[in-house]
């Protein structure tokens, strides 16, 4: 039988096609994780990551372009002279149908609760119309005199041009029984990607998990958008603790919190750690901040929890610092069955 011939050496690869083969490997994700990154205006973050690409690549016209660009914009904020708006929400209705069912509640539902479609639609609105997340305490600095007395100062901050900053709020995070029949979400907990998310019980009983309250509609709004928040703003959450069970219920256990709040104190404006009360995690009077899983993700920061009934600061909570605006004229959002 004839000898069948072996297949031809493929010819091995040219430099230039080594190069870029590097360079796909190398500097293209390093690209996109600083593009992801100065979309929240993490520009420092992205500047430092775009160090990391190797030397061979410093001068590649993509690599210079995204430094200048995102060194240029990282100087042009400028300060905010104007009162800062704030925006707030109790829980947010989910079935319209239970919230209105004509009973004693239903009233006081629609005057002080915003549904889940409502919420989103607010959103929108704030996005198109320049608004921009910011931290709450980029509106004041802490000032400590000779006699190591701390005081807050307002400040202006710092946004980039034609943007307007807004703080936002979400009361009463409480999840109180009188509301399980009322078309609202149950609680807070963790998913399986470790994200706050809700768990809600339809009228059937059977259970979703997903976004069915402000803090994981605000979560996901901004990982869709990530410039409506500056360096991943999101909001304060006021955490009643009227009852132990549905502080319980609210914020799942202590244990569960503290995987996605790392505790801080906050020198003579706080109480005890949560290893040092038996009060639910919710009722501390601690400042927290939601920092997540990946350090250099833009979406992952900031839900500060604000207790009632303590922190009471003037120069935070004095109503001359902030404008308050209604969440949207009725007109201009779904209408309520």
């Amino acid at each position: 039988a004839a000898e069948v011939p072996a297949p031809p050496e493929e010819p091995a690869p040219t430099e230039e096609e080594l190069t870029a083969l590097r360079r796909e490997e190398t500097v293209e994700p390093l690209l996109a994780e600083a593009e992801t990154l100065a979309r929240g205006y993490f520009y420092e973050e992205a500047l430092a990551l775009l160090q990391e690409i190797p030397e061979e690549f410093a001068q590649d016209e993509q690599v210079l372009a995204a430094n200048a660009e995102y060194t240029e914009k990282s100087a042009s904020f400028v300060p905010y002279d104007q009162p800062v708006r704030h925006i707030f929400f109790h829980s947010l209705i989910v079935d319209t149908d239970l919230a209105f069912d004509g009973d004693y509640m239903s009233n006081g539902y629609n005057y002080w609760m915003t549904t889940v479609e409502e919420c989103r639609a607010i959103l929108e609105q704030l996005y198109a119309n320049g608004y921009l997340l910011i931290d709450i305490h980029d509106l004041c600095t802490e000032v400590t005199d000779e006699a190591g007395n701390t005081t807050l100062q307002a400040a202006q901050p710092l946004v980039p041009e034609g943007r307007i900053p807004l703080v936002l709020s979400v009361d009463d995070v409480s999840y109180y029984d009188y509301m399980e029949q009322d078309g609202f979400s149950k609680r807070l907990l963790l998913d399986e990607n470790g994200d706050v998310k809700n768990l809600y019980i339809d009228q059937n009983g059977e259970e979703h998990i997903g976004d069915y309250d402000v803090m994981p509609i605000v979560d996901t709004f901004v990982r869709e958008h990530p410039d409506f928040s500056l360096r991943g703003a999101k909001g304060i959450i006021a955490a009643t603790g009227i009852r132990k069970s549905s502080m319980s219920v609210s914020f799942c256990t202590a244990s569960m919190i503290r995987k996605i709040l790392p505790w801080k104190r906050i020198k003579k404006r706080c109480g005890p750690s949560p290893q040092d009360s038996k009060r639910p995690a919710g009722a501390l009077l601690l400042t927290a901040t939601v920092t997540g899983i990946q350090q250099k993700s833009p979406t992952t920061l900031w839900w500060r929890i604000r207790p009632a009934g303590r922190m009471r600061s003037p120069a935070l909570w004095e109503t001359r610092m902030y404008t308050f605006i209604h969440t949207a004229k009725r007109s201009t959002i779904p209408a309520r069955s």
